[in-house]
Formats: structure tokens, sequence, C-alpha cells
């Protein structure tokens, strides 16, 4: 694996630790070196074919987005991370009909590869997209820089 496998890349643990913990991290990188749930279903093991139990956190691979977002919006219970691509299908049929929020992350967020060594900023801004009011309160509060912006799909 090279360093340019963007599909590796890591959420910050500054960005997971600001949302609490979650029950599941269903997209969690093979032998990342920090973890934001109880239970990590890898990439490896196609969490889209898995159960999915309680608080979700959702880090899809980029070019596979939209069946992680369409399970995030049944699922209800989750939070997912993804670039800003707001003209994409996915935002147009999935995340914006379902999610209760998005927070806009200030900036380009600079992910980690598997190694734990930052990587240089995404060539994207991310968003983080909240399915529920629970989360979205998490969202609203949290302490990260950025745009909160409540949705009208409570």
């Amino acid at each position: 694996m090279t360093k340019n496998e963007t599909n590796k890349w890591i959420v910050p643990k500054y960005i997971t630790d600001q949302l609490g913990l979650f029950e599941c991290d269903v997209c969690a990188p093979v032998n990342a070196p920090w973890s934001c749930a109880g239970r990590v279903i890898t990439t490896s093991e196609n969490g889209l074919g898995k159960d999915w139990d309680g608080r979700v956190f959702c880090f899809p691979p980029g070019s596979e987005s939209y069946g992680w977002l369409k399970k995030c919006a049944a699922h209800k219970n989750s939070i997912a991370l993804v670039f800003a691509k707001t003209d994409t299908k996915v935002f147009q049929d999935v995340i914006f009909p379902n999610a209760c929020s998005l927070f806009f992350l200030k900036g380009r967020v600079k992910f980690h590869y598997p190694d734990g060594e930052q990587a240089d900023s995404s060539p994207f801004p991310s968003v983080l997209v909240a399915f529920d009011e629970a989360n979205s309160r998490i969202l609203e509060q949290s302490k990260l820089p950025g745009y909160f912006l409540a949705l009208n799909n409570s």
C-alpha cells in the first residue's frame, strides 16, 4: 500500500473525540492506530453486509459512498463523514432528503495514514452528516471548527 491510497485514510482523532464514543465503526481501517467505537467492522469485512447496532460512525470509501449512506439513512442512529460534494447523486438522492443536519468542517481535513502519520490536506472539503436528532445535537454542540446546518428532515 502506498501513501497515496486515499481509501485507506483514517479520520483524525480530534474529530471523533468531539463526537463521543460510538457503538460501531462500520468502515474501520484494518489495524488503525485508534478507534472511535466499541465494535469495529473493518473495510475488509464488508460492513454493508453486516448488521449495525447502536450508534454508528461511517467514513465510507469515497468511490463507494452511495450504498453506505443509504444504509446510514435507514439505520438513522449514525454520523457519516464524507466529502462535501453537494452536487453529486449521493447528496441529492440520499443526504439532502434524509439527513437531519450537516456540519461543514472548516478548512481541509488532514487525514492520517494507517501507521498514524498525518497526510497532507484533503483535496476536498469535508462534512459530517447526522441522520437523527440525537446525533444532530452532538454535532451542534461539538467544539469542532466549522458550520452547523440543521435540515428539515427530523
